[in-house]
């Protein structure tokens, strides 16, 4: 039950698509069933309270949707909403619905993110008009989606006018808890819903469904303006069912069918009982009763309506036919579970389990068509138990919509007090993660921003941050449930816990970014990056073989004739004046925009779009060439296809600016930018398949929707083998990509005998030299006066990696603060405080070896057994922010701060002086070299100071331990003990080259982010930041690195250890860039070097230098 609970975010959602068992082909009776409705939503909406009309400025309502799922129910309320308001705002304030001054809508489509969200944004007209236009076929609101739990916070405070939810809240937030156990009372063994189940199993079903909708309406009570309303429609059961496993005959008949039909699988064999045992259904359908006792526990709202409705029957569209019976039933209820099915037992077991329900309803017809009552369905409708008067309807088709007309009818629209927000809109957002690195950018600087500005107005700088919300907006045809799956699953509000998304989230498909898609003056900043030179059609003239401007045979403009040049920039100059027209109405005033494009130099014409359109749109015409020669397309498809790309100047765009006269030009240049990255430059099928994927993730959908996906993938096939044949040249544009440092950089995982688990020693016998030096520093450390309850105390070790030592830290925080507190407190164990320890480090670390090693229970401090602390791990990098402002007491990190946040770009670079050929370190390496180290550390350490300056509370303090080097050796003089083991390194490194294995440049690629700094190189960062004082900075000799004494004078062991310590703290970026079988040669090479040079590892290395040192927060 548990990992059902886990995932059910994750997979529920009705059947997506437009298939025969899809939701949006399965959803007529919830149509009939609103439309019979709508009169309760009217109501509703006529109590929302409405905005003063101040003439020039356009009253904006806000609505929103919450379980939209994929259909056109959702459709039907937003219209109904623009239209009844519409009406009211006529009469109420005087304007029509042709007044300039109308009212402008805003709707927000509202569901888990994996609904199907691509195919409703299909569902919307394509033109989005402002409120009160001409045109009935035209939509009148601004839509978005928002991907979310209705359960969970989705919007900011006071920020929406009206609720609605139809056909949803009787789906639970997860299986009730007890359910799935077998162990439990509650266990629904041989059973998938609640209906028919036992009396524990009802009982666990309504304590969830009461918990669920608590929620619910807490979360709603802070979203809604006050003088907003909510109406809502779910499942119901008659009064008189007193008894949750009552849920009705249509939870009898469907139910019964389901449930022997998954019977069948188990008597079968296909299916095994237990798998049965562990799927329920989260579906609960509650009284009227129950309903209200939720309502007034939470006692933010005061019911004005609630009553049950009768709706019409679910299925049955001909009920002569047996076949047709059986298939609309079996399709209806896939529509509904068949994603939680699917997830449970695969598709195809899932298909059999429909199969036989189909042959079950087909026997069962008649009793379907002539016995099957009306379903129940709940209506509701309330106000806010306060200074507001905000509605509240439960109610569930069409027939219910009157009524939430009439809450409507009672929303206000006063300025909104509190926390400021912040709008910001990324434009031609795509699919991929970049937009979401614009989106974190913003909030970070304008937080920061904010709180500079508020400081000497706020005692409390966190309560001057904003909340923010972002629009991703691009076609209706982008991908937008892969995006949505690529956002961080939990939203807080900006100066919440600091953890997850830190702004509201939804996404605004619309015909283009050249058209109107926010309301007036709603959004603050507008971005746009690498979308505008993308035009809104093929200029015309350009595919017609009349026009002098005609295209013949290429599909870009690169190498054109003048003509189509000409038609080119008259196609941007027109769209980026409607692109600016409509951000300038759409745009605050003091509003911003930042936007990134591909352009051209000055002097080059239209024709001449740069060296990458000339390589990559070459290769691209010439493979869509073979395919005509070849007669698998005509000459006239390949002449009617062209791609609406076009670069301007600086010039041009400054003219198209100008001549729009809104917009003040702050900065505009031309930036050269990186091309293309290929991992192994050196193998031609690795270039030809990068090339041809990259153009495809541009081009493909025009390219499928011209010539068909099997054409598309000849030509692309054509296109990789001509980048294989261009493959040197095509390098030469090109760069090797910097390892991803965050997702491959770590210490080797696991337990095995190369694991850092296993070759973490001398890190220990060092760290158990310096522990005096962490108890001074907690000492440092000023601890707050006793007062009520439990003083807590946070700690965090920074680079804590999968051993045993980042424990040891803890313990001696945990024994040495517990100590002080009973000093300070009379030796009294109740005043001894609780922990928290925060054990970070990057991603790809191997948490789950450090939780194994974990004491198994916590136990508080008075009891004196097990772990005495709350223990998290907190995935991040250290040179980034990682936790909430002022919320850590004690900071430390180990034998970690020497590792920078990246290889130095320059040290990679062929054709830089810095340029590391030959060597994977920076000891023993070039002037330059050593100098791009020394930066690099610099920069890092500055984030690292500054971040944690951000994250300490005031008194707090750091304990840090890293390589270090005498004041006397330069940046490329990193120590003995790096001039021993990295030559046997690099020499094995070699051997591979020298025999072939791997080529040179694949060594001259890798670098080891490594840099043991000076005292007075971390003093200068230090007094830099100027955030920090300076208790304890010293050099300390620490013990042997690798081999231990009992293995002193055995080579074999020598050799062993020193490979294994090695591959302990290198292997993860050795096996990231050669692969782990290359690897397993590197270092076998070590091992032998090792054993060979034993005596020198056994008398000579004895120690590693390290800085010590204790800061604590000016």
């Amino acid at each position: 039950m548990q990992e059902q609970q886990q995932h059910i975010k994750n997979v529920f959602c009705m059947e997506g698509g437009q298939g025969e068992s899809s939701y949006i082909n399965n959803s007529q009776s919830q149509s009939r069933n609103l439309k019979m409705m709508l009169y309760a939503l009217e109501e509703t909406l006529d109590k929302v309270q409405l905005p003063r009309h101040r003439p020039g400025n356009k009253p904006l309502l806000t609505a929103a949707d919450l379980g939209c799922s994929c259909g056109h129910n959702t459709l039907l309320i937003a219209d109904v909403i623009v239209d009844h308001m519409t009406k009211l705002c006529g009469t109420s304030l005087g304007i029509g619905s042709k007044d300039d001054d109308g009212m402008e809508f805003c709707f927000y489509f509202c569901d888990l993110p994996s609904n199907d969200f691509n195919t409703l944004f299909h569902l919307l007209p394509q033109q989005a008009a402002a409120a009160g236009s001409d045109g009935r076929q035209s939509r009148r609101y601004f839509a978005a989606a928002v991907p979310g739990s209705f359960h969970d916070r989705l919007f900011p405070e006071r920020s929406i006018n009206v609720f609605t939810s139809t056909f949803s809240l009787h789906w639970l937030s997860q299986v009730p808890e007890g359910v799935a156990d077998k162990r439990s009372p509650a266990y629904n063994k041989g059973k998938v819903f609640v209906h028919g189940a036992s009396e524990e199993t009802g009982k666990a079903y309504r304590r969830q469904f009461r918990s669920d909708m608590v929620s619910f309406l807490h979360c709603r009570a802070a979203e809604l303006n006050p003088g907003g309303a909510i109406f809502i429609v779910s499942l119901g059961r008659r009064s008189s069912a007193h008894d949750p496993t009552e849920q009705g005959y249509i939870y009898e008949v469907y139910g019964g069918m389901f449930e022997e039909s998954w019977r069948d699988l188990i008597e079968e064999g296909m299916v095994d009982d237990e798998k049965m045992d562990s799927f329920n259904v989260p579906l609960y359908a509650a009284t009227v009763e129950e309903f209200k006792e939720a309502v007034e526990a939470d006692g933010s709202f005061k019911i004005n309506q609630l009553e049950l409705v009768m709706g019409s029957p679910p299925v049955v569209d001909d009920p002569a036919d047996r076949s047709v019976i059986g298939r609309m039933v079996a399709n209806y209820v896939r529509a509904l579970l068949g994603p939680l099915i699917d997830t449970h037992i695969g598709g195809a077991m899932a298909d059999e389990l429909f199969i036989r329900m189909q042959h079950r309803a087909e026997i069962r017809a008649e009793e379907l068509v002539d016995e099957m009552t009306p379903s129940a369905w709940r209506v509701d409708r309330g106000s806010r138990v306060t200074s507001r008067t905000a509605k509240f309807s439960l109610e569930t088709c069409k027939m219910m919509l009157p009524t939430l007309k009439e809450i409507l009818d009672k929303v206000q629209l006063p300025r909104r007090p509190g926390k400021h927000l912040l709008t910001a809109a990324d434009l031609g957002c795509s699919c991929g993660h970049n937009t979401l690195i614009v989106a974190d950018a913003i909030v970070e600087h304008m937080t920061s921003k904010l709180r500079s500005s508020s400081f000497e107005d706020q005692d409390d700088g966190d309560a001057a941050d904003p909340e923010f919300c972002f629009y991703f907006c691009d076609l209706p045809s982008n991908d937008f449930n892969t995006f949505f799956h690529l956002l961080p699953q939990h939203a807080t509000a900006a100066a919440g816990n600091g953890s997850g998304r830190r702004y509201f989230a939804a996404a605004v498909p619309g015909s283009s970014f050249h058209n109107r898609l926010f309301p007036r003056q709603s959004i603050d900043v507008f971005t746009s990056t690498f979308s505008l030179h993308w035009l809104s059609q093929v200029p015309e003239g350009v595919a017609d073989n009349r026009s002098a401007a005609y295209n013949k045979d290429k599909v870009f403009v690169h190498g054109a004739s003048q003509a189509t040049g000409a038609a080119y920039r008259r196609q941007f100059q027109s769209d980026m004046a409607r692109f600016l027209r409509c951000r300038a109405m759409e745009l605050k005033p003091e509003g911003v925009m930042f936007l990134v494009c591909l352009g051209r130099p000055s002097q080059a014409g239209p024709t001449n779009q740069g060296r990458v359109q000339l390589l990559c749109g070459a290769m691209f015409e010439e493979s869509r060439g073979d395919l005509v020669e070849e007669g698998t397309i005509g000459r006239e498809m390949m002449d009617s296809f062209n791609v609406p790309v076009y670069d301007p100047t600086l010039e041009e765009l400054r003219e198209a600016v100008d001549v729009d006269g809104s917009f003040q030009i702050n900065r505009l240049e031309l930036v050269i930018t990186s091309s293309l990255a290929v991992d192994d430059p050196k193998d031609r099928r690795a270039v030809g398949r990068t090339v041809a994927n990259y153009v495809r993730s541009l081009l493909g959908p025009l390219v499928d929707a011209h010539v068909g996906r099997a054409v598309a993938d000849e030509i692309f096939v054509r296109m990789r083998r001509r980048a294989e044949a261009l493959a040197e040249e095509l390098v030469d544009e090109m760069r090797f990509p910097h390892i991803d440092m965050k997702n491959v950089f770590c210490m080797k995982g696991g337990h095995g005998e190369s694991s850092y688990l296993k070759n973490s020693k001398a890190q220990f016998r060092n760290l158990q030299m310096m522990l005096h030096a962490l108890e001074d520093t907690l000492d440092k450390i000023a601890l707050p006066p006793r007062g009520p309850g439990k003083l807590l105390l946070t700690a965090a070790d920074l680079g804590c990696s999968c051993g045993r030592n980042s424990l040891v830290v803890a313990d001696a925080i945990v024994q040495h603060m517990t100590k002080l507190c009973r000093g300070k407190h009379g030796d009294d164990a109740a005043a001894d405080p609780e922990f928290c320890f925060y054990f970070s480090d990057l991603p790809s670390n191997d948490f789950n070896t450090l939780f194994s090693l974990l004491p198994q229970h916590a136990a508080s401090s008075s009891d004196g057994g097990g772990r005495r602390y709350f223990a998290a791990a907190v995935p991040g990098s250290f040179h980034d922010r990682l936790f909430p402002e002022r919320s850590i007491d004690v900071f430390t990190s180990t034998f970690c701060l020497h590792w920078l946040s990246q290889v130095p770009k320059e040290v990679a670079d062929k054709w830089s002086p810095a340029y590391n050929k030959g060597k994977v370190f920076v000891h023993g390496s070039s002037e330059e070299t050593g100098a791009a180290y020394q930066r690099q550390f610099q920069s890092d350490m500055a984030r690292f100071l500054r971040c944690r300056a951000a994250e300490l509370k005031p008194g707090g303090a750091m304990f840090l331990v890293f390589l270090g080097r005498p004041s006397s050796a330069g940046p490329t003089d990193q120590g003995r003990s790096l001039s021993l083991f990295g030559a046997m390194l690099e020499e094995s490194w070699r051997d591979l080259v020298d025999e072939g294995l791997i080529d040179s440049e694949r060594m001259d690629s890798f670098n080891v982010p490594s840099y043991a700094a000076t005292l007075e190189e971390f003093r200068e960062a230090v007094d830099a930041d100027g955030s920090f004082a300076v208790n304890r900075l010293e050099l300390v000799m620490g013990s042997r690195p690798a081999v231990d004494d009992d293995d002193s004078h055995d080579r074999c062991a020598v050799g062993h250890r020193v490979a294994n310590s090695q591959r302990s703290i290198f292997g993860p970026l050795v096996e990231a860039h050669i692969g782990t079988a290359m690897a397993d040669e590197l270092f076998a090479r070590v091992q032998s070097r090792a054993k060979a040079l034993d005596e020198e590892l056994v008398d000579e290395i004895r120690v590693h230098i390290h800085i010590v040192c204790s800061l604590s927060l000016v």
